[in-house]
């Protein structure tokens, strides 16, 4: 990868981390529904990316 891409690439990471992380609310569902995952609970990343 040149140099230009590379410190571009790595300007736009740093400012990444210096933005404040908004919340996200639930939406409409949010204090109506509750999930838990259970301790043995497995799953391949293949798995999940075909689900």
């Amino acid at each position: 990868m040149p140099l230009d891409k590379v410190e571009a690439t790595l300007n736009f990471v740093l400012s990444l981390k210096n933005k404040p992380i908004k919340k996200i609310p639930l939406g409409l569902l949010k204090g109506k529904v509750a999930f838990s995952i259970e301790g043995n609970f497995k799953m391949t990343d293949e798995e999940f990316l075909q689900s």
